[in-house]
């Protein structure tokens, strides 16, 4: 049985406040106002006003915790904890329970923590109401205390379904101007009692399943918190061996550079951009460290060329197959990707895909398989370091994930395939548990579908290593993935098989 790490996130919702004036206002010094969470599974859990609710790590508006307590191992697994997490929201810890001083979101995590690790959370975060309610001004406030909720806004309300959670949040805005939702005939418990809608109320595992292939559409956004998180360059509990990392080292580089001067329009290029395409040429022909590393400040002319609106599909093309042959190249990495220009295109080409033709989309897929091969380029490729992007923040790793989850589900077959080679590549070092469950969403969709030996094995591979997120692993127990139509595909393929199932047993 796998133990995993319980951690109690600490919050200070007075924001330093109360350390600063309590002794002038209650007449004793207190350290802060806490709110606590749970944090484990890949997942921040909370109890407020909207009742037990949970986000990724760090994902609600008050943003990075405080501190951080380790509260021990478990051996619950996920299916386990997230049946008690609804019996409490159907009843202990329900919506119209809480109180701010007497039920709130530290007695939840003092009583889940018990459940998993059996140790209590820090005795100065429960006793904190009771030395504010014993003071005069405690006392004075307490009416007002008794009608106040604290619910950080950024969570998801435990067992609700995508659609309940929308209908709820539908039911609300028509309550508030006094009508019904025209475009539906009944209204839900929380338009019929005015409160959150509590998960033993609306959870069902026929419509969570339904729900479960949109998952990866609701964590495009999501930022894992780092200091949950294993080192990224830390090799994984199941190894992928670097002979079998799917690599592309076909592309004629001499051809195609030849192919891009001749198409490109006249004067696109200046003669010393020619000459350093032609250096970049020469270095990548010869064997590697026996010659000189060309000038890399003239790399700009990449950018120059695939931010140019002028150039055809497969101009570009011929670009990003040059950048392909660069990336199995681990010096010229940090020349590919320092700035943000290229990571701006891949935006681009992402959130427009079918904009764009097959060929493009399967090189640039391809050129990622290549950046995957070494760590510096998982590093780069998984990134959730935020930039500021159209006055927005995003991050590399959400900019790939859509790309690659926007390919997986093409329906094309070239692309299918490219696409689960390369989160076969990802899968040689530790994901992040949002990545792996937006991944492993689309990758349990897509094996649904008729694949061919290659791509069977690719997604079955990266479908392994992302359930050692435990949220992956319950999702493939939901969904009932059939692994007997892979099984007599090879040898390999049966081999993987053995080992997802083996993980669901768990």
């Amino acid at each position: 049985m796998e133990f995993k790490p319980v951690k109690l996130f600490i919050y200070d919702i007075s924001k330093g406040m109360a350390r600063a004036m309590s002794q002038g206002f209650l007449g004793k010094h207190i350290e802060g106002i806490w709110h606590t969470a749970i944090v484990i599974f890949g997942r921040e859990y909370f109890y407020g006003g909207g009742g037990i609710e949970s986000c990724p790590p760090g994902g609600t508006i008050l943003g990075a915790p405080d501190t951080i307590h380790d509260l021990g191992e478990t051996q619950v697994n996920y299916s386990l904890y997230l049946d008690y997490l609804t019996a409490l929201g159907g009843d202990t810890f329900s919506s119209e329970k809480y109180h701010l001083f007497d039920h709130n979101c530290n007695t939840f995590t003092n009583e889940v923590a018990q459940f998993l690790t059996g140790q209590c959370i820090p005795s100065q975060i429960t006793s904190l109401p009771k030395e504010v309610l014993d003071t005069p001004l405690g006392q004075m406030i307490k009416p007002m205390i008794d009608a106040m909720q604290v619910t950080p806004v950024g969570g998801q309300p435990i067992g609700m379904p995508q659609q309940a959670a929308q209908q709820q949040e539908t039911n609300k805005g028509t309550e508030a101007h006094g009508g019904t939702d025209p475009k539906s005939d009944a209204r839900t418990p929380a338009a019929q009692t005015g409160h959150a809608v509590l998960p033993s109320e609306v959870y069902d595992r026929t419509a969570a399943r339904m729900e479960a292939a949109n998952i990866a559409s609701q964590y495009i956004g999501d930022r894992a918190f780092s200091a949950l998180q294993d080192d990224p360059e830390t090799y994984r509990g199941f190894e992928v061996s670097q002979s079998s990392l799917v690599l592309f080292k076909e592309v004629d580089v001499e051809i195609q550079v030849s192919r891009l001067k001749s198409s490109l329009p006249d004067n696109f290029l200046s003669m010393e951009e020619i000459k350093w395409l032609d250096q970049i040429t020469e270095y990548l022909l010869a064997e590697p460290r026996t010659k000189d590393r060309p000038a890399m400040e003239s790399v700009p002319i990449i950018d120059k060329m695939l931010m140019e609106s002028g150039l055809a599909s497969q101009e570009l093309v011929i670009v990003v197959d040059i950048l392909q042959a660069m990336a199995l190249r681990s010096e010229l990495l940090d020349s590919l990707t320092t700035g943000h220009t290229l990571m701006k295109w891949i935006n681009q080409v992402s959130m427009s895909s079918q904009s764009y033709c097959e060929e493009l989309l399967l090189s640039l897929t391809r050129m990622l398989c290549n950046v995957c091969h070494c760590r510096k380029g998982f590093g780069w490729s998984t990134s959730t370091a935020d930039w500021l992007l159209d006055s927005r923040n995003t991050c590399n790793g959400r900019i790939i994930n859509r790309l690659l989850v926007s390919n997986l589900l093409s329906g094309s077959v070239k692309l299918c395939e490219a696409a689960a080679s390369c989160m076969h590549n990802l899968g040689q070092y530790k994901l992040f548990d949002d990545t792996a469950v937006e991944l492993g969403s689309a990758l349990l969709q897509c094996l649904n579908g008729d694949l061919d030996e290659n791509t069977s094995y690719y997604a079955l591979s990266a479908l392994y290593h992302c359930m050692e997120c435990g949220e992956v692993a319950c999702l493939t127990n939901m969904l009932g993935l059939d692994l007997g139509k892979y099984v007599n595909k090879s040898d390999r393929v049966r081999k993987v098989c053995a080992d997802i199932d083996e993980v669901c047993k768990d």
